[in-house]
């Protein structure tokens, strides 16, 4: 899948903290990017073994792999091999907003969320809300959403460019 995203962040109280745009392609299995172009260049990629984070204007990447908490994440719901079931509880169906929702609930307990909610029109994602520990909500609207398009290899492939400090991370 390829789309655009709209990104919002909101505090418990519903005010806006941070927004950004950007692209992403997803490509079972295991393999994701996520290309922040606004408010600044930031890409978080998973290439199949490793999840790479990179912030352009820090000159910075962080490289971990993959484990348990990083199989519940929303990324790797998208472009992971594993069973949804074995990693979410389905919370909850509901019609809103012109969209189809399921609302599922990690089954870790350890996860950067408590809830996770697929926005579909028909079959195609439109919306995902993430709400974390702290009751903010992260609200993606995609656009331009291509289904099942070629995607060249390269796309999954990060190479830190000179200069950029390279951080490996055992951690969340």
């Amino acid at each position: 899948m390829t789309a655009q995203f709209h990104q919002e962040l909101l505090d418990a109280d519903g005010q806006l903290i941070q927004e950004g745009r950007g692209t992403l392609s997803i490509q079972r299995p295991n393999r994701f990017r996520w290309q922040y172009s606004e408010p600044y260049q930031q890409l978080v990629l998973g290439d199949g073994e490793r999840l790479w984070s990179y912030d352009a204007d820090l000159e910075q990447a962080v490289v971990r792999g993959y484990d348990d908490l990083l199989a519940a994440s929303p990324a790797m719901l998208l472009s992971g091999a594993r069973d949804v079931a074995e990693l979410y509880e389905v919370a909850a169906l509901r019609d809103e907003q012109g969209l189809e929702w399921v609302v599922l609930a990690p089954r870790a307990r350890e996860t950067d969320f408590k809830f996770l909610g697929l926005g579909f029109a028909g079959e195609e994602l439109r919306r995902m809300d993430l709400i974390d520990s702290l009751d903010q909500l992260t609200r993606i609207e995609l656009s331009e959403v291509k289904r099942n398009p070629t995607i060249a290899k390269s796309v999954f492939e990060f190479k830190p460019p000179d200069g950029v400090d390279v951080i490996e991370s055992t951690g969340p």
